[in-house]
């Protein structure tokens, strides 16, 4: 719309009115990855021997693999006692709020949530940080936080058998998630749940996992 509009918020202590404009909204975008690290590898071990069946059964060997490093994905920190009371300023749409209210910190908070958060008594922040919203944007503004990293790494092995000088026959193993490392989603970020506020209560699923592919139908 070429002009911006204007939504009253109610507070304990006042009645205020904020201007909506695509600056106020200006932030990470939520798949923003600031750092990235993918790479793969294939390694044909150069064993070898001259001994026919002692080289059937040490060489043809393949090692290959992937490797997944980045940092975390930004969200933002929601107000959502202040967001359930937009209803009585009629800004509820077939029962949602039309609108998403951002948490208001009281003083300084860390941004930045590392894995170490699945451990409430470790969260990454708490409601008493959090003071009542004067606005819908706060003092960070949208996606002013970032979640932990990942990191993932497969790994593959295959044995190959020369049949005949026109037939090969291959066999191998793939070990998803070979280092057996748990990856961790954003923590809870809405002011709603005070009990699970700034915990981290579940994972994220490997980029390269069966269970993703079947998802995908593909990998």
């Amino acid at each position: 719309m070429a002009e911006s509009f204007r939504t009253a918020l109610t507070t304990a202590s006042s009645r205020k009115l904020i201007r909506l404009t695509t600056a106020a909204g200006y932030a990470s975008g939520d798949n923003d990855l600031r750092h990235s690290l993918n790479a793969s590898y294939v390694w044909e071990l150069p064993v070898r021997a001259s001994n026919r069946l002692l080289n059937s059964a040490i060489g043809g060997w393949t090692v290959s693999g992937t490797f997944f490093r980045r940092s975390g994905f930004p969200f933002s920190v929601v107000d959502g006692a202040f967001t359930s009371t937009l209803g009585a300023n009629n800004l509820f749409l077939n029962g949602s709020p039309i609108a998403t209210v951002l948490a208001q910190p009281a003083g300084t908070v860390q941004t930045n949530c590392s894995s170490g958060a699945v451990n409430a008594s470790n969260a990454c922040f708490t409601t008493a940080q959090f003071g009542a919203a004067s606005n819908f944007i706060g003092s960070l503004g949208r996606n002013a936080f970032r979640g932990p990293g990942y990191f993932n790494t497969d790994l593959s092995l295959r044995k190959n058998f020369k049949l005949n000088e026109r037939l090969n026959l291959q066999i191998g193993a793939n070990a998803y998630n070979v280092l057996n490392h748990p990856n961790f989603a954003n923590p809870v970020a809405n002011t709603a749940n005070s009990t699970q506020f700034g915990t981290i209560i579940s994972t994220v699923t490997p980029a390269t996992t069966p269970l993703r592919c079947l998802r995908r139908r593909r990998c």
